[in-house]
């Protein structure tokens, strides 16, 4: 810059050299608003609009000409000036204002803007004009509009799959027996699932007038497809439909399951599982497992506490191999008392100081309430609750109570 054109600091601080900085002072001003693609409106300190910049005509296809002499707020729409004439004797002496609004464009329509204003003042304070940069947000609010339109049919689709959920809940409740009492057994039951839907699914029923057969399963993972397999291997046993499969026969029920539902052909989803079957005339169990914790057997003996006999056979998860091979075995229950059939949900419990209660803790804790508790299983789960500190497990916890011949049963 030329010692002539240094208006900041002249060292001849003539009128010629002042007025030279003047003029520079207005054409770097023009340059600025002319190259910046926000429009601008400057006013005097009454409003009334005295210059526009090009990008502002660009917005509204108005010439300046046309804007110059109306009030800064009649060049936004009608709601917009509701909002802003009411407030122009403190606006106009607002050194900030912000705000959002319409723009009015040319020919008809409106242009979604941000503006920022300011008054004016010189060295001395005392107010020039008032000035406004107004920002198109077209751009902006079409973008807002698309992500609201996602979010709206993000959650359509998550109350239509909330809704399927449910559905598929009330259905899986309605294939699980009924708590019930006959022929010296009674049998009732928790079930707990960690999400909506769970894997565990579990049912009893007579096999004929002697035979009461017992089971539980526990498909890997939560969900859907779990639950759909679960309930789909319920209802095989339920119904008798498992092909050339005496149900009377636990090993002959697992080996049978395990060849109708390979897991590679099941999404890779495999399950453990308990089946037992009860002669309430000569008091034999027979039973077996694939990969699941062992059934609990409570003992009665009057004037003793209750002894607690676990009741696993050592097998291969179901699903994981179709030629795979099971074993069961067989126990005659010389006294009366309950059987528990739980999930790993039921006691693999990691408390909030890290503690792990595990199986040697269930099965004391059970043992101060089989038999003596009729309310064992609502015990059970308020204790789960207190151990965790929450009533939302991280599994499901499923557990079925068969008292068999005890007085009442």
């Amino acid at each position: 810059m030329t010692e002539s054109g240094n208006f900041n600091n002249p060292k001849n601080p003539s009128q010629e050299n002042y007025v030279k900085g003047l003029e520079y002072r207005e054409t770097l001003y023009r340059r600025v608003l002319e190259s910046t693609q926000e429009g601008f409106v400057l006013g005097d300190e009454d409003c009334v609009i005295k210059d526009v910049n090009d990008a502002l005509c660009r917005m509204t296809g108005f010439t300046a000409g046309e804007l110059a002499g109306k009030y800064m707020w009649e060049i936004y729409d009608d709601q917009t000036q509701s909002c802003i004439a009411p407030q122009h004797p403190e606006m106009r002496m607002s050194r900030d204002r912000r705000f959002e609004g319409a723009l009015l464009k040319k020919g008809g329509g409106t242009i979604p803007v941000a503006v920022h204003g300011n008054i004016l003042t010189d060295d001395l304070g005392r107010v020039l004009g008032n000035g406004a940069f107004i920002v198109d947000l077209t751009k902006q609010k079409e973008a807002e509009d698309l992500l609201r339109q996602s979010l709206e049919q993000r959650d359509h689709a998550l109350r239509r799959l909330n809704d399927e959920l449910a559905a598929a809940a009330k259905y899986v409740r309605s294939v699980l027996p009924e708590p019930f009492s006959d022929r010296g057994v009674a049998a009732k039951w928790k079930f707990l699932p960690a999400e909506t839907l769970g894997g565990d699914t579990f049912g009893y029923q007579w096999l004929d007038d002697d035979h009461f057969a017992m089971y539980l399963l526990d498909v890997s993972g939560h969900g859907v497809g779990p639950a759909l397999l679960s309930v789909s291997v319920v209802n095989m046993i339920r119904s008798g439909t498992l092909p050339d499969t005496d149900f009377q026969e636990p090993t002959q029920v697992l080996e049978s399951l395990n060849k109708a539902f390979p897991g590679d052909k099941h999404d890779f989803m495999f399950f453990t599982m308990w089946y037992g079957v009860y002669n309430r005339k000569t008091r034999e169990l027979k039973y077996s497992s694939g990969g699941h914790p062992p059934a609990l057997f409570m003992e009665h003996i009057p004037g003793q506490p209750p002894r607690a006999k676990t009741l696993s056979v050592k097998n291969i998860i179901l699903g994981a191999r179709e030629d795979a091979s099971f074993s069961q075995e067989s126990t005659i229950l010389e006294n009366p008392g309950c059987l528990y059939i739980f999930s790993d949900g039921a006691f693999e419990i990691t408390q909030p100081d890290g503690a792990f209660w595990g199986m040697e803790g269930f099965c004391h804790y059970m043992e101060t309430q089989a038999c003596a508790n009729p309310e064992a299983l609502d015990a059970l789960v308020s204790h789960v609750t207190e151990l965790t500190g929450s009533d939302r497990f991280g599994d499901d916890l499923t557990i079925i109570e068969a008292k068999l011949g005890l007085p009442g049963a």
